[in-house]
């Protein structure tokens, strides 16, 4: 009893996902269809190149750890010499200029060593959510670039339904409201999220619900339901009132 307007199951994000660098896509773990974790790797760059740059900058850590201790011990030296007057001000300044050049060279380097740990995490491409992947949108052997488009993936578990009404009826609704929702022959409770007064390009303003006690299979995005306006609803509102 109450008036059906055509609603759509959409998912709770729908987005493209690529790498943060450029690189060699070597491998694209998942295509159309499958279903993912949060955190799973989905796609990997090669790493070749970071993994020997890597290995270049722990050999150049020890060499710079070990200037760094030598040039610390000079300094020690020194000041023992100064405290019996054995050497001059500039030998003890210059003694302390390289120990403070020697730890500025070992920060550096261990700054680069950090900055290519963080490639090699970025050469990793992992699920940002639970979902299931819509586009599987290039393939192994690729150059890509930062930002360039590898997967398109749809979340699961946090379906949303989208269905437009006009503005007299949607001006009647508040958040949290609960509306009735048929699919198929299922009927469930959904309850309004957002409201968008706005008039939408086909003249209706659309509001957006959350299902509560739907216990079925999961909720398809792009399935088509109905959304009830009963009209005991709007008698409650006041909106449909008698001229006599």
């Amino acid at each position: 009893n109450g008036d059906r307007y055509v609603g759509r199951i959409e998912a709770g994000q729908r987005t493209e996902v690529g790498f943060d660098i450029s690189g060699v896509i070597t491998s694209v773990l998942k295509s159309e269809g499958d279903t993912f974790f949060k955190g799973e790797t989905l796609a990997t760059l090669d790493t070749d190149r970071l993994m020997a740059k890597k290995k270049e900058l722990k050999a150049g850590v020890r060499r710079a750890n070990a200037a760094k201790k030598l040039a610390k011990s000079s300094l020690l030296r020194a000041q023992s010499l100064k405290a019996s007057r054995n050497i001059s001000e500039q030998a003890l300044d210059e003694a302390l200029q390289k120990k403070n050049s020697a730890e500025a060279e070992y920060e550096l380097v261990m700054a680069q060593q950090a900055s290519v740990d963080v490639e090699l995490k970025k050469a990793k491409l992992t699920a940002p959510f639970d979902g299931s992947v819509i586009d599987r949108m290039t393939d192994e052997g690729r150059a890509t670039n930062p930002g360039a488009p590898v997967l398109l993936l749809e979340e699961l578990g946090k379906a949303e339904i989208r269905v437009g009404l006009p503005l007299k009826e949607a001006r009647q609704l508040a958040v949290g409201d609960t509306l009735k929702v048929e699919l198929g022959t299922q009927t469930f409770n959904a309850k309004i999220d957002r409201i968008n007064l706005a008039l939408s390009t086909s003249r209706v303003s659309e509001i957006y619900l959350l299902p509560q006690d739907y216990e079925d299979q999961t909720l398809i995005s792009g399935e088509l339901v109905n959304v009830v306006l009963e009209k005991s609803l709007a008698l409650d509102q006041g909106v449909w009132l008698p001229l006599s």
